[in-house]
């Protein structure tokens, strides 16, 4: 059991979900699914179909519609989408 095996698959980001090579980028990815379920109170890619649930995560199908969003302004919401990005090279860089 590798390091990555421990950590939930719903904090995973799909490059790592789909075992392509990854980068320090899918950590970005964790740090917008764990500030989603602070803000928000679940996670993005929360279904109770386990294969939904992995097919959002793989698509990074995600949104604000639940009424806890309508509190969050509309930075918190930027930032989360511009590091829910399935492709590691278009999410926002710590730069």
């Amino acid at each position: 059991m590798g390091m990555h095996d421990k950590i939930n698959p719903q904090y995973r980001a799909p490059e790592i979900v789909t075992q392509r090579p990854y980068t320090g980028a899918c950590d970005l990815w964790s740090l917008a699914v764990i500030l989603f379920l602070l803000l928000g109170g679940k996670n993005p890619f929360q279904h109770s179909d386990g294969r939904e649930q992995y097919d959002r995560l793989k698509s990074a199908m995600f949104n604000f519609k639940a009424p806890v969003w309508q509190k969050v302004s509309p930075e918190a919401k930027d930032f989360i989408t511009r590091l829910l990005k399935v492709k590691p090279e278009d999410r926002m860089t710590p730069e």
